[in-house]
């Protein structure tokens, strides 16, 4: 059987803030900003890159929000056509559909949050195959301070070829909860290869195409390997860090800030973190605290609740 048309991978998984803050015990930190609560959602995820899924495109699974989903397979060839539908709440069709059910991908709305399902049927030839359902728990629309970026963008270069796509000089870092989109800028055809971690397989990308790899795992090019070419090997090499935001403050901050799930900085911002690194001196005397980078006090905070 062919392979199903590609045009973008991404599995979805929102994680749930139940950890903790700073290992020191200075009491001058304090916290002015509400508690955002962070809503998780049940993704179904398929590790298998070679086994055609569906897949969400858009960065947000929520409410009142236009969410794409396409077709994840392990090359580009085209099928002929395509059949989409969905429940929401078990209801049928309930969302606003926003392009043809039968187009190579599916956008919908939904007004309000629940338990979504979305289906399709592929036809290869003559054979219709239906795919697994992709079942996500989809949130109501969150606030947001706009102090994180969950999405990070890394355009392959122009003129990369089989050559690396970045250096250890250039790792890209990302936490758990992020959307990394790569951005094929090259003139070749280039693809993410991934052991499920820390998102899983990507598409394949043409030239100008783009794939999200959303973070559901931490990862380390230093201790679990790097990031390659499906198609070219690990000589086009991609170095990258994922930083697990509730590990960190499980190792940094709960010996002060009690563990996650009871911590009373709950919501802490990037910028209330940052204003305590740089005012507390008990922060300030500590060096594990001092070396935490942005993207590592951003993971925190995402982790405590914040956006």
């Amino acid at each position: 059987m062919q392979k199903l048309i590609l045009r973008t991978v991404a599995i979805v998984a929102s994680i749930a803030s139940t950890v903790v803050l700073f290992q020191n015990c200075g009491k001058s930190f304090t916290l002015a900003d509400t508690a955002v609560t962070v809503d998780s959602s049940s993704l179904s995820t398929v590790d298998n890159h070679q086994t055609p899924h569906i897949v969400p495109v858009s960065m947000k699974i929520e409410a009142n929000t236009d969410i794409e989903f396409s077709v994840s397979a392990d090359s580009l060839l085209p099928s002929i056509s395509y059949q989409w539908s969905h429940t929401l709440n078990n209801v049928p069709a309930a969302c606003t559909l926003k392009n043809s059910n039968q187009a190579t991908s599916y956008i919908i709305n939904c007004s309000q949050a629940g338990t979504l399902n979305v289906s399709v049927t592929v036809m290869e030839g003559n054979t219709p195959l239906t795919l697994p359902v992709y079942t996500a728990l989809l949130a109501g629309t969150p606030a947001s301070t706009g102090e994180i970026n969950l999405q990070v963008i890394f355009n392959i270069p122009a003129g990369t070829g089989s050559a690396p796509w970045n250096t250890t000089s250039t790792v890209v870092e990302t936490f758990i909860g992020q959307t990394l989109k790569f951005v094929n800028m090259d003139s070749i055809p280039h693809q993410i290869h991934t052991n499920g971690a820390p998102c899983p397989h990507g598409s394949a990308m043409a030239s100008g195409a783009s794939t999200n790899c959303v973070i559901a795992k931490a990862y380390d090019y230093k201790t679990n390997g790097i990031l390659y070419d499906h198609q070219l090997g690990t000589k086009s090499a991609f170095y990258m860090v994922a930083y697990d935001g509730s590990a960190l403050y499980t190792k940094n901050c709960a010996g002060c800030h009690n563990a996650l799930s009871m911590s009373s900085k709950a919501g802490a911002k990037v910028s209330t973190i940052k204003r305590a690194l740089m005012t507390v001196q008990d922060m300030k005397s500590n060096a594990n605290l001092m070396s935490l980078t942005q993207r590592q006090i951003e993971a925190i905070s995402f982790a405590l609740g914040a956006k």
